[in-house]
């Protein structure tokens, strides 16, 4: 059965990036904070080359890159590549503060703090979410789920290592937000189980958790499962085996086939499709 895709806009995204930070404003600052390396192909494509050095001076404490990193993307990369604009259409508002004694400052990032002396002027936590250059909104082209999918495989062909990375990341919610009516959360326990080095969850995470595309489909709606989700092969944790047809019609925490003490676990990503294929209106 095909299904007529939604359009959507930046309108549409802001109204559920804000609704989920009301909700959960820990883990959406978490989400939105998480920054994978990247190569200078994806780089170029999401016109983010060299922006490592820009987020450590920004978020000195509150980042999580390697020194020797020199390009980062996160998830406002992805949606604003969506829309198309290299200047970025979406953007979060985060107060000045100190890096140091944490009060909000005046000034610009990377001054000296005028309150304590000794810290650094840096983006503080997200409070909100705006439009950038605050034009009008039908200015914009208007997405639908194919052209989510056709990005996505985009960025995963060029750099796989830095999309099924941030892909695969989840952060602990809320009951709030893990009930959201469109926003899709799974549970700690399954993650573990499923993907059990993959996720970035701490240990000792429990109940619901959410990740970019739990955000992104809550942005279309809610099918069931969907409508965008990562494919990944199947693989024996113990014996490596995957893509053969003795793992065929398996399912995750099954035994394996193939050898005494393996289990079958969801192994690389291959990238995306769209569930509810259908006719752009």
């Amino acid at each position: 059965m095909k299904h007529k895709q939604k359009q959507i806009t930046p309108k549409d995204i802001i109204v559920i990036l804000n609704d989920a930070l009301a909700k959960d404003r820990d883990a959406i600052r978490a989400l939105m904070n998480h920054l994978t390396p990247c190569n200078d192909a994806l780089a170029k494509r999401l016109d983010i080359v060299k922006n490592a050095a820009s987020w450590r001076k920004r978020r000195p404490n509150n980042h999580n890159l390697p020194e020797d990193a020199t390009h980062a993307v996160h998830l406002m990369d992805l949606f604003n590549g969506l829309l198309g604009s290299k200047d970025g259409v979406i953007t979060p508002l985060q107060p000045l503060t100190c890096s140091s004694c944490g009060r909000y400052e005046h000034g610009s990032v990377g001054d000296t703090c005028l309150l304590c002396g000794q810290g650094k002027v840096c983006n503080g936590e997200i409070t909100f979410f705006e439009h950038l250059h605050r034009r009008d909104f039908r200015a914009f082209q208007k997405i639908v789920t194919d052209d989510v999918v056709a990005l996505f495989n985009e960025a995963f062909a060029l750099d796989p290592v830095a999309i099924s990375t941030l892909v695969n990341y989840r952060v602990p919610c809320n009951d709030a937000l893990a009930n959201h009516q469109t926003i899709q959360c799974g549970t700690a326990e399954n993650w573990r189980k499923r993907r059990p080095n993959t996720h970035g969850l701490p240990d000792d995470a429990q109940g619901s958790v959410v990740g970019l595309l739990g955000l992104l489909n809550g942005i279309f709606g809610k099918p069931e499962g969907g409508p965008i989700t990562a494919t990944y092969d199947f693989i024996c944790d113990a014996c490596g085996a995957t893509n053969v047809p003795e793992l065929e019609r398996k399912l995750v925490g099954d035994p394996c086939p193939l050898c005494p003490s393996g289990v079958i676990r969801i192994g690389p990503m291959v990238g995306f499709i769209n569930l509810w294929k259908g006719e752009k209106p």
